[in-house]
């Protein structure tokens, strides 16, 4: 487990541009739009299993409330971030 610690401090090192400890929505845009440069397959596949709170293969609004405290955003907004990405339209991120 520490070593996957590890792995998820030098993945935050590389995404987190603006080195304010929070992964902002354009870094994430941006670190998976160019997850080839910045992330192997195999440390992608670890940082969403992290994300991934009930190992279901994909993440819904509740898991990014959890791993973001709520910010105090609106259900619209956590909608509206997962809408950018949701290629299938199942309301969820899917690896």
């Amino acid at each position: 487990m520490e070593s996957a610690l590890k792995e998820v401090d030098k993945i935050m090192k590389v995404i987190d541009r603006n080195a304010n400890g929070d992964i902002d929505y354009s870094e994430w845009v941006a670190a998976t739009i160019s997850r080839e440069q910045l992330l192997s397959k195999q440390r992608l596949e670890m940082a969403f299993s992290i994300f991934d709170k009930d190992g279901s293969g994909s993440l819904q609004i509740s898991e990014f409330k959890e791993i973001f405290g709520g910010a105090g955003v609106s259900e619209e907004v956590w909608k509206g971030v997962i809408s950018e990405v949701d290629k299938n339209g199942d309301g969820e991120i899917s690896y």
